[in-house]
């Protein structure tokens, strides 16, 4: 299966889990493979959205990330990583250890649980 048919079906499978995702070539951001837009874990939960970086072959995951909110705690934020905007937000650059997860629907869902869980909303 070529990377852009994987990445199609994870997108697929996302949309069953109730994850809407982006495919797009972000210009300039040529790491970018997979956005997930307005991202919560419950209703009442405020949205984020989150990019994932993904190797070439489709199967890993790169360390960069980016996520639409500056304040997050205890995640390293990389500035030589370039900030995008995509759909009128703002993503922000972060480098977290992701290489060794496989890529698909359940991991991807289950890091941006994990990621939001990171995010400051304090004084937001």
């Amino acid at each position: 299966m070529n990377y852009q048919t994987k990445l199609i079906n994870i997108k697929e499978e996302l949309k069953s889990l109730g994850i809407t995702c982006f495919l797009d070539a972000i210009p300039s951001v040529t790491d970018v493979s997979i956005i997930i837009s307005n991202y919560s874990p419950s209703n009442n939960s405020p949205p984020v959205s989150i990019a994932f970086s993904i190797t070439n072959d489709g199967d890993k995951f790169n360390p960069k990330c980016w996520i639409t909110k500056k304040k997050v705690k205890t995640i390293n934020s990389h500035l030589e990583y370039k900030e995008f905007s995509y759909e009128n937000r703002e993503f922000h650059p972060y480098s977290v250890a992701l290489m060794k997860l496989s890529v698909n629907a359940t991991s991807i869902g289950k890091l941006c649980s994990q990621l939001y869980n990171y995010i400051d909303f304090s004084n937001v």
